[in-house]
């Protein structure tokens, strides 16, 4: 007989609890943040926001759930030293308001019924949608971290629906920079009533603004590289380096070209030249790495302003990334070179970034209130919606 397949194993699991969902009183309702993995090793940027939101909450006085849905946690130890760092606590110890749970591993997970939540990514949208469902909630509505336009991660099918349909839920958004809020109201996508809380990118610019320029006898270009990330355009950088290359007139042990982000094989070049990855650099390393870096190609074809292009500039190198929809990074600092997504103009810039005197201080000193309020700002606003709760819940008490 031929073999058959379970619908089963065609289905998105990632929409669906696999915990059981407990009423439990306690003293005070929590934000219930959910993001797939709270792993050290596998939080990027996105993930890393959202415990920033969390910890500034914590800081208020709002108690916080941090519920990883996707990845088992390997180590809570290690996940609260992560948080620890992020809030820069003493004696490595995280807000004592903030607690761990694993949907993966843990077969029940108790929620108060004035519980708030927060989504981080298409599919856990509709995983809050289906735990709010089950009732004994007193607010079905939740609130959407937005940071990117998630259905342009997927080819037009049952992925790209679903993180469509996330955005036609009742929920609150609270948007990663005005870019991409804008991207939203140009397509309708924003919620017609209540106003949108936006922040500009969760980036700690001093932290590398005041870094000391590591010289070093070869000049370094550095890639953010994904190759399996197609809005990374991880060809087309490779393709725009091959081009600068030629332009330049540059041979063997004139440059040194690293690849970081997301491991992968080295890479051979024209001319002789290797890409060398180092994959994801240690969150420890990363500010003295970034002094290294004279020029930086960083490319995303999303409205999301990523991370890197940002940080790299606060570091003092020369920086080369893409315009998108109201995108344009260009606007912040001189020494961003922001341009067309395509290899030769990519190429040109890099060829401009290369001939380019050292960033001056003014250029470093860059701030991101264009992009959006910063995030204190917009934490202020979300803890002053979420007090109402922990106050009628003290006089119940």
């Amino acid at each position: 007989e031929k073999p058959r397949l379970s619908a089963a194993s065609f289905r998105e699991t990632r929409v669906t609890c696999k915990f059981g969902v407990a009423m439990v009183p306690g003293p005070q309702p929590r934000f219930v943040i959910l993001v797939p993995s709270l792993n050290p090793s596998e939080i990027f940027a996105g993930i890393a926001t959202a415990i920033d939101i969390g910890i500034g909450l914590a800081r208020r006085g709002q108690s916080v759930l941090f519920l990883a849905t996707d990845l088992p946690v390997a180590s809570r130890d290690h996940t609260f030293d992560f948080i620890a760092d992020r809030a820069g606590a003493a004696q490595g110890s995280a807000p004592s308001d903030i607690t761990v749970a694993c949907g993966v591993t843990e077969p029940k997970i108790d929620f108060h019924p004035q519980d708030r939540f927060l989504a981080t990514a298409w599919w856990s949208a509709h995983l809050i949608e289906g735990i709010l469902g089950q009732g004994g909630f007193s607010d079905r509505k939740f609130y959407y971290l937005i940071q990117d336009y998630e259905p342009g991660f997927y080819p037009w099918g049952g992925e790209y629906a679903g993180a469509l349909a996330s955005y036609q839920l009742d929920f609150s958004p609270i948007f990663n920079s005005i870019p991409l809020q804008r991207h939203f109201e140009a397509l309708g996508l924003t919620p017609k009533s209540g106003a949108a809380l936006t922040f500009q990118p969760s980036i700690d610019l001093g932290r590398y603004q005041s870094l000391k320029r590591q010289a070093r006898e070869r000049r370094r270009l550095v890639l953010y590289g994904r190759p399996e990330v197609p809005r990374n355009m991880f060809a087309t950088a490779l393709e725009s380096i091959e081009a600068f290359l030629a332009l330049e007139e540059l041979g063997v042990g004139e440059v040194e070209l690293l690849s970081v982000g997301l491991a992968h094989p080295d890479v051979n070049i024209g001319g002789g030249q290797r890409l060398t990855s180092l994959g994801k650099i240690p969150w420890a390393d990363y500010p003295q790495f970034l002094s290294t870096v004279d020029v930086g190609l960083s490319l995303m074809l999303s409205p999301h302003p990523s991370h890197l292009p940002l940080e790299m500039a606060a570091a003092g190198a020369r920086v080369v990334t893409n315009t998108f929809a109201a995108k344009d990074l260009g606007l912040l600092t001189s020494s961003i070179h922001s341009v067309a997504p395509t290899a030769s103009e990519i190429s040109r810039a890099l060829s401009a970034a290369w001939k380019a005197a050292p960033a001056t201080t003014a250029e470093r000193k860059f701030d991101l209130n264009p992009l959006g309020a910063p995030l204190e700002v917009v934490l202020d606003a979300l803890f002053d919606e979420l007090r109402p709760q922990g106050i009628e819940l003290a006089k119940a008490g």
